[in-house]
This record gives structure tokens, sequence and C-alpha cells, in this order.
């Protein structure tokens, strides 16, 4: 019997018998198994499809026959693919030449395919998507070519990097065109931040200690001029003495670092008693409107103020033109940008309300814009964006209902890695998927990186940070990082490695095989990489602010359980994910020894959701 393709078509299995009875199945060609399960068997048991004619016949030549049906016999498996682990990436942030690294830590694909062959690929829900990553302040969005092997990261229509899946070699490359932003997101209303102020000239939130903190200066604007009181508690106010913001009112936000005074009763007058160090460039800033029973519209203008010894005056800085802003609303957020809408007064539906936005003339008419958004509902949050950033930002009263304002955050620009993560699928010739997932890590812009991944096994495999360069990718064999003073980035590659950090707030990535890490003093970060290696971290530090990162390792949003996900052991100190977190614990594997034996609820986690926006937890 032969199973063809079709009428004449190519051979795609042929069924044989022997005189003795056995039957031989032949599978000459894949065979396309009904959905992307791969684990999905198929047969020829159909009734009657396949049979087999047994006949007996004795010496006088009488003879008797049975009609076997043995299709049900006849099964070809799904040899579906397994799921691949890349190596990590770890790049230098800003434009430069690709770099490449294995799509899988043997360095092959072929055994992860399966017999139906296969490739890797970026899945098409990645296109279109806001990645949680900015450049130059505008939100960078995945684009994915046609084929799957291309993802590049726009910001607007500029490309800032660029991600190539090579799967004949085994391989993916990094092509840096631009910087992504490096960013820290502070919440004011949380975040050991102190409230300063009631009904006073001014408010702020600030730390207790002189610690070079990112603080946050509220001051009035009435009619125009720097006047009234900020009538606010911890979580909402305004302006003077309706509690709100109405009519010719502003309250004005300024980024000062180390914000102190005590704000007196009565009228504000700039400069006022509140003392500073100097401003901090933002961009993102954010606030909440509130107090809203209908609708409200508003006004954001930025600016950059002045700084210099003794300066605490705010008020005096010169116009930056708002280039975009953010709306947030009922679980959604969109993005709206001068480029996208210039002066046209545009609705735009956020989380199933429309509001408007329009960019309408600042202080240098065409050149200058300020935003105005209408139809502002209760708990819409807006934050604001400049081309480079801003260090004050006024908020004022445009039409409609009074309203308060709070629960603001501030977004500060630092020099530390960005770390982000994308996921790949292995697809088999019958469309069978595996996942797997690219962890990159972008070191600061500026500082070298000692790359020691074509290192061979007569060298030395003892590798230590520099001022010159700070930051390390291992072998493939078994290495030893040090790491300096620093803020060092340290990858130990493949091989079972050493890594310490020392001194500083290390990001430190095992790669494969079974690694001891050690973060030393400073904010370590401890990223894995793998399900199936079981990494020793050797002095875990939760008052230190230390994490371990997980995105690697599995996704889910910030509303769910995260013990599905996640458990630590505090007996045996193993820390253990089970990556789908839908099987009541039966697949939770370990995946790290804390040695130093850290109690239960100071361990802090970094995971991605399914739209790759990082979030923490702590268990």
């Amino acid at each position: 019997m032969v199973g063809r393709a079709g009428i004449g078509g190519v051979i795609v299995f042929t069924v044989t018998t022997d005189a003795a009875g056995n039957v031989t199945l032949d599978q000459v060609r894949a065979v396309v198994h009904p959905t992307t399960d791969p684990n999905e068997p198929v047969s020829l048991s159909a009734d009657n499809l396949v049979t087999l004619t047994a006949t007996i016949t004795d010496k006088d030549g009488d003879s008797s026959s049975a009609l076997l049906n043995i299709g049900q016999n006849l099964t070809f498996l799904d040899d579906g693919p397994t799921a691949i682990v890349p190596a990590s990436a770890v790049v230098a942030n800003g434009a430069g030449a690709p770099v490449s690294f294995d799509l899988d830590i043997d360095g092959i694909l072929t055994n992860n395919y399966g017999a139906d062959g296969g490739t890797v690929i970026f899945p098409t829900s990645l296109e279109g998507t806001a990645s949680g990553l900015t450049s130059n302040g505008i939100s960078i969005v995945y684009d994915v070519s046609a084929d799957g092997h291309t993802l590049t990261g726009l910001a607007g229509a500029t490309s800032v990097f660029v991600i190539t899946l090579n799967p004949a070699t085994a391989s993916y490359s990094v092509d840096m065109n631009g910087t992504v932003d490096s960013i820290t997101t502070v919440d004011f209303n949380g975040g050991g931040y102190d409230f300063v102020g009631g009904n006073g000239a001014w408010a702020g939130f600030n730390t207790a200690a002189n610690d070079d903190s990112k603080d946050l200066l509220l001051t009035p604007i009435e009619s125009g001029v720097s006047s009234g009181t900020l009538n606010t508690n911890a979580n909402e106010g305004g302006v003077s003495g309706g509690n709100s913001v109405g009519s010719g009112e502003k309250m004005r936000l300024d980024f000062v670092v180390d914000l102190t005074g005590n704000p007196p009763n009565g009228s504000y007058s700039s400069p006022s008693t509140h003392l500073f160090e100097g401003h901090y460039t933002t961009n993102g800033a954010s606030a909440k409107f509130t107090g809203i029973s209908s609708q409200s519209a508003a006004r954001f203008a930025a600016f950059d103020d002045p700084d210099g010894v003794g300066n605490v005056t705010v008020g005096d800085g010169v116009q930056d033109s708002v280039t975009a802003v953010a709306l947030s609303y009922n679980g959604e957020t969109k993005l709206v940008t001068f480029a996208d809408i210039s002066t046209t007064t545009t609705n735009v539906t956020v989380g199933g309300h429309v509001f408007t936005v329009h960019f309408v003339d600042g202080a240098a008419p065409g050149l200058q814009y300020e935003a105005v958004v209408g139809s502002i509902l209760q708990n819409t949050s807006i934050a604001t964006y400049t081309a480079n950033g801003y260090n004050s930002l006024q908020i004022g009263y445009e039409s409609g209902d009074t309203f308060k304002l709070g629960d603001f955050g501030a977004a500060a620009s630092t020099n530390s890695p960005v770390s982000f993560a994308l996921p790949v699928s292995v697809v088999d010739g019958d469309n069978d998927t595996a996942a797997g997932t690219i962890g990159i890590t972008l070191s600061p812009t500026g500082q070298t990186i000692q790359n020691h991944s074509s290192d061979l096994a007569g060298d030395s495999h003892l590798y230590t940070s520099t001022l010159a360069a700070p930051h390390i990718i291992g072998s493939d064999f078994n290495d030893t990082l040090n790491g300096d003073g620093a803020n060092n980035v340290l990858y130990g590659g493949a091989g079972n490695d050493s890594i310490n950090g020392n001194a500083g707030n290390d990001l430190l990535i095992g790669g494969a095989g079974q690694d001891t890490m050690t973060g030393g003093t400073g904010a370590d970060t401890f990223k894995l990489d793998g399900l199936d290696i079981k990494d020793l971290i050797a002095d875990y530090s939760g008052a230190q602010g230390d994490k371990i990162d997980l995105s690697s390792l599995f996704e889910t949003g910030p509303g769910a359980n995260i013990g599905d996900f996640v458990k630590y052991d505090s007996a045996s100190h193993t820390l253990s994910v089970d990556a789908n977190g839908t099987t009541g614990g039966a697949n939770f594997v370990d995946v790290a020894v804390l040695q130093n034996a850290p109690v239960a609820g100071t361990i802090n986690l970094i995971y991605d959701d399914t739209a790759h926006t990082q979030h923490t937890a702590t268990i």
C-alpha cells in the first residue's frame, strides 16, 4: 500500500507485509498534524481504510480467510519541537556594529526541530506592540518582518535597534542604531517619600535624609503669577480655597534634589522657604486627576529651570515644547504625539472613553507647544513628554469641572543598564511550536564591554572589570568574573562560572551551566536564564535592595497570583518556578539555591507580563 500527497502526488508512506504476516510502515515524508499541539499523534484508524487479509490453507487445499482492520495500529507520532534557551545578549546602549549570540545554548537548532524540520521566528503577536521602552522619550514599538526573522524597535519612524534571527547558523544578532532611555520610575506617593505641606504656601514630597533623593516641589500659580496656597494632602489637592484647580489656577511641579524647608501659612512668593540643591531632568512625569463629577480640560506646559549656587527660585525657566502626552484610563494607556496630529484637535479613545488632544502655541508660536487635553474623567492619569526632558511642569485649568491632582510620578534619567526580554517561537514543519526567550541587556552608554565569548580552552578564564572596561561577557568554559566598585554587568556565558560583583549595584547573569553568583555590597540583580539550571546565589540580601530577575522564565500580569509561578522553600533555601502557573504546583522546577538562607517575605523578584513590561513582587 502506498500513501501519497494527493492523487498521483509524492509518496508519503508505504505499508508492506511479508509471508510471515509482519507489517512494516515506512514514513517517507512528514505528515501534517491538525493543530500546533506538539504532541498530537494521528493514525490510519478510519474503518477498513487499511486492512490485511489473513488466509490459512490446509494440506488438501481447504482455506479460510479473515479480514483484519490494522489501521488503528499504524500511528504517526507528532515529533514536535522542543524549547530553546538562547544565550543572553549584552551590548552597549548606543549605535554600533551588530553583535551575534547563540540562539540555543548548545549552538545547535536541528535537535530542537524534530523530524519535521523547522525554524525560529518572532511571534506575530509582537507586531505593533509597545515595548515598554523609550528613546528620547518616544515609545519604542516592535515591527516584525513578514518571515518573522527580524524585529525592529521603532521610536516613531526612527530605528533604535534591529534583532535578526539566523536559524541557519543557530545565532541571532543585535544591531543598535540608537539609544534606549535608561530611566528610574519615581512614585512620590510611595517608595519612602514623606509629604510636607497642607494648606500653605507650597507642598512637596521628600526623604528625611540628605541623600541626593529625587524629590518633588509643588507651588501655586494664580492669574499667571506665583501666588496663592497649595491646599493639598499626600493623596490629592489643588490651589487656594477650593482644594482644587479651577479658573485661572495652575499647579507647578518642580523636580528637585533634596527638598527641605517648612511651608509657611499664607500666599506663595518666590523664592519662598523651600531649599533644594538643584533640579533633575525628567520625561513622562505624570499626575492623576480626581474630584471630577463630569468632565474637565487641562493645559500642560513644560520648562527648563536654571540652577546655580543658592538658586532656589522656581518659575524662571525657559519653555520647552511638549511633544507628546500619554493618557491612561480604565486600564489602557495611549501615547499621542505632536508628530502624529500636529495642531489638529483630535479625538483619542482610551479605555472606552473619547478624550480630545490639541497641541497649541506656547511662548514662541510655531516653535514651542503646550498640550490641551479635554474630556478628562475622574481617575485619568496623564504623562507629559518633550524631546529631551524637562525639570518643571505646569498643569493648569482650561475648562469644564475643577479638578484635584495627586498620585504624582516621574521618570528620572539614569546611567544604569537597560534589560528587556523578547519571546521567540520554534516552529516545525507542520506548525507545531515551542517557546523560548531572548534576554537582552544594554550596558550604560559610553562604557566598554570585555567580550571573551571567543576565548579558547587554553586561555585564562579569570576576568576582572577595569575602569576602562567595566562590563564582562565570559567564555564557553568555566570562568571567574570579578567586578570592581562600579555598577558592573557580568555575564558568565556557557560553563559553570563564578561571578563576583564586589561593590556597586551589579547585574549578574549566569547563563548556561550551574553558576555561583555573589553580588557583594550594593543593590544587585541576579538574572536567571534557564529552567533546567540550578544556580547558586551566595549572598542575597533584600535589605540591600537585591533582586532576582525571572523575566526569561515566565510571563504573567501584575494581578496574577505570583505564588502560582514562583515559590521559595525556606527550609531548603530553594527558589522554584512553574513556567505556566496553571498546574497547581505540578511543574515547579528548582532554578536557584540561596545559600545564605534569607527568610521568606524578603525575596524581591522581577518578572514580565505578556506585553513584556517588567513588574516586581516580593515572596
